[in-house]
């Protein structure tokens, strides 16, 4: 019970950075390419879990078996980065907030059920059509598809699934070494992969031109953010499993709609409250049978 409190506590203290990150990820999509900008992400972060695991005096090895899930999930985490700032371009970071993060659980949890070839209960089949609600009311598809497209809800759907293959194959990383290390290899596979194709020249320009709000976020968004929220997730995901975890990503929507009006004076749309909590809704209904059973 104490430990499945502290992971809830971790859990949470996740959410709720994620929630503010949006916002400020919205502000650095307006710095240069998601390219440039998702390799100085990943830079940051490494640079921060690095000397952590040092502290920690953490094993910082990790099994050869699980090398193929650590190139996987880092090429996987480039992936996501880049549609996460291509979509931030394109569309509201409260929108995105929301869309993704209600996804998110849907796709996990689907996946899951594809990989244990089981079914969906009774809960879990109306869980699953709100959820497919939610996200017919955050597109608003009884508008012009065109539009809909247009705004970038697309990359953030892509997103969402990206996310969800990343996460179920990271809940196996407890076999392969500390979640914490495997989180700092992850993203060192993400630097080397987007070393590739990055325009150095742009990142250059952008760290020299780079003003305080740049050097704040930038910081917000490496270290707290991907260092160690996403350090807690994936210690989580672990230990609770991927479909688990990912239920409490319905506690990011409202804190990321809450930090867009804030900090960005982005207007909270009714549509994407309604579709928020239709998403929050179709999480707890999917996972009232696991509730009941404890």
């Amino acid at each position: 019970m104490k430990k499945d409190r502290q992971l809830i506590i971790l859990l949470v203290f996740s959410m709720l950075v994620w929630g503010v990150t949006w916002a400020s990820a919205k502000v650095l999509s307006g710095y240069g390419s998601p390219i440039s900008i998702a390799y100085l992400r990943f830079v940051v972060t490494v640079l921060t879990l690095f000397p952590a695991i040092k502290l920690l005096n953490l094993d910082i090895k990790i099994k050869k078996k699980g090398w193929l899930h650590v190139v996987v999930s880092g090429t996987l985490m480039a992936l996501y980065s880049l549609i996460f700032f291509s979509g931030l371009q394109h569309g509201l970071a409260g929108s995105a907030g929301v869309l993704v993060t209600i996804f998110n659980p849907i796709f996990a949890f689907i996946i899951g059920l594809v990989i244990s070839k089981m079914l969906p209960n009774k809960y879990e089949s109306i869980g699953l059509f709100i959820g497919v609600i939610a996200g017919v009311v955050l597109l608003q598809v009884w508008k012009n598809t065109s539009d809909v497209f247009a705004s970038g809800n697309l990359y953030f759907v892509l997103a969402a699934l990206v996310w969800a293959v990343m996460s179920k194959i990271t809940s196996r990383a407890g076999g392969f070494g500390h979640p914490i290390c495997f989180t700092f290899w992850l993203q060192s596979v993400a630097v080397v992969g987007m070393s590739l194709i990055v325009d150095f020249s742009e990142v250059v320009t952008i760290v020299q031109q780079g003003d305080t709000k740049f050097w704040l976020n930038l910081m917000w968004f490496g270290m707290i953010n991907s260092a160690v929220a996403t350090s807690c997730f994936f210690y989580a995901t672990v230990e609770l499993g991927a479909e688990k975890a990912s239920t409490f990503l319905f506690l990011v929507p409202l804190g990321a709609v809450f930090a867009s009006w804030l900090f960005l004076n982005e207007p909270v749309m009714t549509h994407t409250l309604i579709g928020g909590v239709l998403g929050v809704l179709a999480v707890l209904v999917i996972n009232k049978k696991n509730v009941q059973t404890k």
